[in-house]
């Protein structure tokens, strides 16, 4: 090493062995890293493959939703839901319009 062969060029509070360490540590960590670096890569493209499934699903249940069986077969859902919770659409319309008139005008705010 260069500093050993010329011992006077440098400070003597210069320490050699720590910057031996550092230099170390320095190629002992950079294959981890990129290591972490490609499995992060290949995180990032599950995740954007998972991404770009979940809305193609998504985009074929909404044209099957749309078309005329997907109607018939939502409609007959939404009207068993209504049967299972009829009278708390009611309610809570009634609390809503208790708690917030609709026809109010609000106060304009005091200089």
């Amino acid at each position: 090493m260069t500093t050993e062969q010329n011992p006077g060029v440098l400070p003597a509070t210069f320490d050699v062995n720590q910057m031996r360490s550092h230099t170390q540590l320095f190629e002992d960590l950079t294959p981890i890293k990129l290591a972490i670096d490609q499995l992060k890569k290949q995180l990032d493209d599950t995740v954007i493959d998972a991404g770009r499934q979940a809305y193609m699903a998504a985009r074929d249940v909404y044209a099957i939703a749309k078309s005329r069986f997907g109607r018939a077969k939502l409609e007959t859902a939404a009207n068993d839901l209504g049967q299972r919770f009829r009278g708390r659409k009611k309610a809570a319309a009634a609390s809503a319009t208790s708690a917030s008139p609709i026809n109010s005008t609000p106060t304009p705010p005091k200089p």
